[in-house]
């Protein structure tokens, strides 16, 4: 059975407004994949462009309790002064493992949030195979983390910001990488300069 646009618009807006969370809408518009933020707080204006086809069903849920546990795990990154970047693995909408950066607090070169928190769910569970899960994380990954994520299956990645640092077009991958758009993004971004910031006038 076809569903029109409408409707498909309509019952993605009952569901934002049944769940009072962080929702992302995955679209599909010449290959990208869009996000919009919401529904407090938000600009509705540009919602649906014309050229936008919102897919119903391709819809993820942050709750707060991601959100807590991302800052909780930033909060701890500026007492050991590592980097402050925190990843989790979640399945549906519960969390399975979260993990942060303990490169310096570790003295450990591999010690980076995502490779840290694929090992805990790996012990939990006894298998490399995580393909049920997904992993969010506030800053997309470098290549080696990537390599990571790929050997245990991890097919889609959630991320607020960018890394500039990294070559991506030098590197092909099957992961399926989202920009999450949000109000804490700002929030993330301002906690990276400060800390490198920081790390500048120590030297």
């Amino acid at each position: 059975m076809n569903v029109s646009r409408e409707t498909k618009k309509k019952k993605n807006k009952q569901i934002i407004e049944k769940n009072k969370y962080m929702v992302i809408l995955v679209c599909h518009c010449k290959g990208d994949v869009r996000t919009w933020s919401g529904p407090e707080g938000s600009s509705h204006k540009n919602l649906v462009p014309c050229t936008v086809t919102f897919l119903f069903g391709e819809i993820r849920y942050m709750t707060n309790e991601i959100w807590e546990k991302l800052e909780e795990k930033l909060k701890e990154c500026e007492v050991s002064k590592d980097v402050p970047v925190a990843a989790l693995l979640f399945k549906e909408d519960k969390i399975v493992a979260s993990a942060r950066n303990v490169r310096m607090q570790n003295k450990d070169i591999a010690g980076h949030a995502e490779i840290k928190v694929i090992n805990k769910l790996y012990k939990t569970n006894n298998s490399k195979n995580l393909s049920d899960y997904n992993m969010v994380v506030t800053l997309k990954p470098c290549l080696m983390c990537i390599a990571a994520i790929e050997q245990v299956n991890i097919s889609c990645v959630y991320y607020f910001l960018d890394n500039w640092k990294v070559p991506y077009d030098k590197y092909k991958t099957k992961i399926n990488f989202i920009k999450i758009n949000s109000n804490k993004n700002e929030l993330y971004e301002i906690t990276l300069k400060e800390f490198f910031k920081k790390l500048r006038n120590s030297m």
